[in-house]
């Protein structure tokens, strides 16, 4: 089915001076509807009667298309576009919105128009999806000359067509032979492997005689659909005739398959179908690089008469190649060199190319460097996902290597070889020069590793029982962050949040009693080996008020703890402090950020109140850590600078002048509060902590005698 329209694009503007006429026509437009059949995955169609090049020369002002314009790509703006692929014909993927996007598996390609003037033709190819009962997808093309562009728009639209397609509970199925088909895994895009079965039987069966199997047999191929198992469809295309199948259950090793597209899903193909005329039916079977060992699939075959279907059972055994899967402990490994990788993180197919000098692997696998050369891409092995104590060679000669994702992806640490499908990162394209082994390492656009990400692969150049070890190890760079005490905001933490960041910290410490809040995860260890030892570190459990005033409960954590982000603390650094604490700025890597909104530890009378910015509101009742090592109560509004905290009263009257200090374990803390004038010291008289003079203590609590503290029990 197709239909032309064609139209001039009107000029933008008319010349109104002298003679009036309009400019000149540099574009003119013409589309070409197609529908395309349901089912097809990969398939390429050729539509070879579908392009008339007569208006278009005409309008071009030329007699050839071929030697006289130039082919380019169109976007839907119908701008000129540099092609997304390879060479010779440019490449006409475009998404759902017509946007030209490239050959992105698993990614938003839907459909490539492939547009080839000198042939006459252009070839349809669809995938992830793309074929939806009505949907349609466009591709632009020009063909250029003479200062002109003319624009083919090729509308695609995707419709089931009823004598492609069959349901089974229409057709009276007769069951023909197995065929087993016990294959290797091999490399790469492994070219058809030919088998054949007896369907003498089919003669009988489907009431046809062998000269009109063998003529009319392309219209009577079928198979299981993977869009709807409840029919079959055709195969659509005359040259290598045939699908691509996909496993219907992923979770049954042992499963059938339907027609699917190529896209990271087929994992075999059957194709070139033909009768000899007598009794056989000839066929090939090709592998995906996805293809297990120790698997088996199966799909159907259909030949259909009318109402009568003759069904074939194909059946892929793959075997496992003991020369593909040294087992460890077979071989003496010599461990060779690591090489460490560190990249930022991305989201495209860029890669970094590594060398490594591996002469020592001339001696361990007793090779000369010309018989090295020669096999080199054989000897090549990493680990095998599926059995940790094997090893898995390379199956691509041209891209030599692996994809890999983590054995343990909770932790981070030795990658397996895996599909693409789940892998974070690649290491290919190994190739050596002397001595020098190069290769290729980049991350999976759309699988992209986190940031902070660690991991490592082994690989392997084996020769015999003899194995040289090389690990590759690539490290995913955090993100940068400065966070600065002076800051009155930081929209920053907000967009890294989550992210695994190397931090700039600019932060006044002062020997003596600090506050401390941070949006990640800190040990106290870190902290002493970028600032100062921390003597004492609290954190805030609740207050109480008696007679005495009130008490500040911080519980005393052990040495060595980790202050969780977003907790405000209380620290105790020595005098002496770190070399590495300089200008007030320390660095902090590998911090993983986790911003919340609040940072309140809550009490009864006050609440423990942190802040990441400068300009907090300290209340008139509030109390903050100042100078002279004490807490100060604020005695009116001021603000605080940021990651440090402060105690929040919850009443706006009443806070008295003094609060006492504890850490649950007996004693006061050092910390001294003050307001006004100090208490008197060395007369030798009891005060409470408001500095009311008494006889004597009376009730459990802190005072003050001769200047100093005492807990009472």
């Amino acid at each position: 089915m197709m239909k032309k329209l064609l139209y001039a694009l009107l000029p933008l503007a008319l010349c109104l001076m002298g003679s009036g006429s309009a400019q000149a026509q540099t574009t003119q437009t013409e589309e070409i509807n197609v529908q395309r059949g349901l089912g097809l995955g990969y398939s390429a169609t050729d539509f070879s009667d579908h392009v008339d090049f007569t208006t278009c020369k005409s309008f071009l002002g030329i007699t050839d298309v071929n030697t006289e314009a130039t082919l380019v790509l169109i976007n839907s703006e119908n701008q000129e576009v540099t092609p997304t692929w390879g060479g010779g014909t440019p490449d006409g993927w475009c998404d759902e919105n017509g946007n030209l996007v490239g050959w992105i598996p698993n990614g938003p390609s839907k459909i490539c128009v492939k547009f080839i003037p000198d042939q006459n033709v252009y070839t349809i190819c669809d995938m992830n999806g793309a074929d939806i009962d009505g949907e349609t997808y466009s591709v632009r093309y020009g063909l250029k000359a003479n200062d002109k562009t003319y624009i083919f728009i090729i509308n695609v639209i995707f419709a089931d067509d009823p004598t492609a397609s069959e349901f089974l509970s229409n057709l009276t199925v007769i069951d023909g032979p197995e065929v087993v088909c016990e294959e290797m895994t091999r490399s790469g895009w492994a070219a058809a492997k030919p088998y054949s079965v007896n369907i003498s039987s089919a003669i009988e069966a489907l009431g046809v005689t062998p000269n009109n199997l063998q003529s009319n047999l392309q219209n009577m191929l079928f198979t299981t659909s993977n869009a709807n198992p409840a029919k079959v469809i055709k195969t659509k295309s005359s040259a290598g005739t045939g699908w691509w199948y996909e496993v219907t259950n992923a979770e049954d090793d042992s499963s059938q398959c339907g027609n699917s597209g190529i896209d990271g899903k087929g994992q075999f193909w059957a194709l070139d179908f033909a009768f000899d005329g007598t009794n056989n039916l000839n066929f090939g079977v090709g592998q995906a690089p996805g293809l297990k060992e120790l698997s088996s699939y199966y799909a159907y075959v259909y030949i259909i008469n009318d109402s009568k279907a003759y069904r074939i059972k194909i059946i892929v055994n793959v075997l496992e190649d003991p020369a593909n899967h040294p087992l460890l402990t077979d071989l003496n490994i010599t461990e060779g060199p690591e090489i460490v990788v560190t990249q930022e993180r991305k989201n495209d197919w860029s890669h970094d190319t590594k060398t490594v000098d591996i002469s020592e692997a001339l001696n361990v696998l007793e090779l000369s460097q010309e018989d090295l050369a020669a096999e080199f891409q054989s000897k090549l092995f990493t680990t095998d996902y599926s059995n940790t104590a094997k090893l898995i060679k390379t199956k691509n000669t041209t891209y030599a290597g692996w994809w890999y994702t983590p054995i343990n992806a909770q932790v981070k640490g030795e990658s397996a070889t895996n599909g693409m499908d789940g892998s974070n990162f690649f290491v290919e394209e190994f190739t050596l020069s002397e001595t020098e082994m190069s290769f290729n390492i980049g991350q999976n656009a759309n699988n992209i590793p986190a940031v902070g990400d660690s991991y490592f692969a082994y690989i392997y150049i084996v020769n015999g029982n003899k194995a040289y070890r090389v690990k590759i190890t690539l490290n995913i760079k955090p993100y940068d962050i400065t966070l600065n005490e002076t800051d009155e905001a930081n929209a920053r933490l907000n967009e890294l949040n989550g992210q695994m960041t190397t931090v700039t910290l600019v932060r006044t410490f002062y020997p003596g009693w600090n506050t401390l809040v941070l949006p990640f995860d800190i040990s106290m260890a870190d902290l002493a080996g970028k600032v100062a030892n921390v003597v004492e570190i609290g954190t805030y459990q609740d207050d109480e008020n008696d007679e005495n005033g009130y008490h500040i409960h911080f519980k005393k954590e052990e040495n060595g703890v980790t202050l969780t982000a977003n907790t405000p603390a209380l620290i105790y650094l020595a005098d002496e402090f770190n070399e590495n604490y300089v200008n007030n700025t320390i660095t902090i890597e590998n911090a993983r950020l986790n911003v919340v909104e609040s940072l309140v530890a809550e009490g009864t009378n006050f609440d423990f109140v942190g802040t990441y910015v400068q300009g907090e509101l300290i209340g008139d009742n509030d109390y903050y850590v100042g100078k002279e090592n004490s807490f100060w109560k604020s005695g009116k509004a001021r603000t605080t600078k940021g990651y440090r905290a402060f105690l929040k009263a919850k009443s706006a009257t009443g806070a008295p002048a003094r609060i006492a200090f504890d850490f649950g374990d007996g004693t006061a803390t050092a910390i001294d509060t003050l307001d006004g004038e100090q208490l008197n010291a060395g007369d030798g008289a009891w005060y409470t902590l408001s500095g009311v003079r008494i006889a004597a203590p009376a009730h459990r609590g802190l005072y003050i005698k001769n200047g100093k503290k005492y807990f009472v029990k």
